[in-house]
């Protein structure tokens, strides 16, 4: 199948025709303007390729779980930043939760966790002995850090405050709070409460960034009786989340594979989202009880969402006979992504390497993807995009080929055939120009019919004329 011959692709070798990279003026994810299509031609996620080993493991005392982790990943001042959960209660349980912080200057080895003294563990576990040296920077769950000129904390926590409120555990001084900034990652504001009502919860990786229109857009969770739902809201600021009534359901799985927590993002026009898919039949056993990491899309946040493909985009690792066997993977059970950096070439997760609600221990996992690879449309047959404005003469894909033989090829431009072979064909290309001249459209907006043959085709782009052409080669 598609998604199979997909996994091919690790980089072997880089064809450049010139020794700077073509920009795009605009680019397009070719799932996101397609018209009508082929029923041979179907959703396709992008072959991802893990390190085989973890970038950071449960190795302090205040780290007996660290369960789902909820990773949050942020690169800033040449470093990478991540932001994790972790459980504390005094039986290795999630009834004292916290968020702890780790770096890494390349992201590619492992992540130390400085001492910041920003928390004082005592003031919850006493018998510790840790007091603030430690990495905590706050008390709660289920939180979701991101950057926007500012740092952004949002789920179920604790900052300074003058009561004592809200969350169970919130030492004294200090307030429960659903929303705060902080400008060094560590000290944390304006704190608000968002108090949406049910089905909402906020027991999930809770996430919020800034679209590409200025809008606000929080990830969160709904229980529909009993079952898992991911809920999507949009606010025009951080303080004016609409209140009156539950987060919009956006994606609903079944009881016994409930969408748990979504990491969401925009792809040149899409918004996509990393969603943890839960098993919930029979959690606490080994070889059950496990968290599947699938894709899904929308034009729009808040509504319209899909799956990409049935398959998983961040696979499970191996799963071993029995729980002590060492040929288990760090990740066979679960995996909680975080959103993708450096232009999507890197989504770190948090992978598990026992049942949901049984025995297992916490890594940090990294998934390595070339460029522009979340999703496309694969297979044999033709595809109609809707049509798309025209800002460049120059046009270019970005695809896979499925077999050694595969092509893709351009049959018409705003409903007219195109007389001779432009094609793309025999490897995988990135931003590789197509042999067609767009200056009769320029400036106006026209459909484009293509054909697959064996090949995946993610996005369509338009070159910058100033910028000197180049095709990344993969196989």
């Amino acid at each position: 199948e598609a998604s199979a011959m997909l996994h091919r692709g690790v980089l072997l070798a880089v064809v450049v025709t010139s020794s700077v990279a073509a920009r795009a003026s605009a680019r397009y994810a070719v799932l996101g303007i397609v018209d009508k299509s082929d029923e041979t031609v179907r959703g396709a996620v992008g072959s991802v390729r893990k390190m085989a080993q973890p970038l950071m493991t449960q190795t302090e005392v205040w780290e007996p779980r660290i369960d789902n982790g909820y990773p949050n990943v942020i690169v800033r001042d040449d470093k990478y930043e991540l932001y994790y959960g972790d459980c504390v209660g005094e039986n290795s349980d999630c009834s004292i939760q916290l968020v702890c912080y780790a770096e890494s200057a390349d992201g590619l080895t492992q992540f130390e966790k400085p001492t910041i003294g920003a928390y004082d563990l005592d003031s919850v576990r006493p018998d510790l002995g840790v007091g603030r040296e430690n990495n905590i920077v706050l008390q709660g769950g289920g939180v979701g850090v991101t950057w926007s000129d500012g740092y952004v904390a949002f789920g179920d926590f604790c900052v300074e405050g003058t009561a004592d409120a809200g969350l169970p555990g919130c030492p004294s001084g200090f307030v429960a709070v659903n929303l705060a900034t902080s400008t060094d990652g560590v000290s944390w504001s304006d704190g608000l409460e968002i108090d949406w009502p049910a089905p909402q919860r906020y027991d999930c990786h809770n996430n919020v960034f800034r679209n590409d229109d200025g809008e606000w857009i929080a990830t969160t969770r709904n229980d529909v009786d009993d079952r898992r739902e991911i809920a999507v809201a949009s606010s025009e600021a951080l303080d004016a989340f609409d209140t009156t009534h539950a987060p919009n359901t956006t994606l609903v799985g079944s009881s016994d594979h409930q969408v748990y927590s979504q990491i969401t993002f925009q792809w040149h026009g899409l918004y996509l989202g990393l969603v943890a898919v839960y098993d919930s039949d029979d959690p606490s056993s080994f070889g059950s009880g496990k968290v599947r990491c699938k894709l899904a899309y929308s034009t729009t946040a808040t509504s319209g969402w899909a799956w990409v493909a049935d398959d998983e985009f961040i696979p499970l690792g191996h799963q071993g006979d029995n729980a002590t066997d060492p040929r288990n993977a760090f990740d066979s059970h679960v995996v909680f992504a975080a959103r993708p950096v450096d232009d999507g070439t890197r989504i770190y997760y948090m992978g598990g390497n026992g049942p949901h609600s049984g025995d297992r221990n916490s890594s940090l996992g990294l998934a390595l993807l070339e460029p522009d690879r979340f999703a496309a449309l694969a297979g044999t047959g033709l595809l109609e995009t809707r049509p798309v404005f025209v800002s460049s003469a120059r046009l270019a894909l970005t695809l896979d080929v499925l077999a050694d033989d595969g092509c893709v090829f351009l049959r018409e431009i705003n409903h007219t055939t195109i007389d001779h072979a432009v094609r793309l064909c025999g490897a995988n290309l990135t931003d590789a120009p197509l042999n067609a001249s767009l200056d009769a459209f320029l400036g106006a907006a026209v459909p484009f019919k293509f054909e697959l043959r064996d090949a995946a085709l993610y996005t369509l782009s338009f070159l910058n004329d100033s910028a000197h052409s180049s095709s990344f080669v993969y196989s």
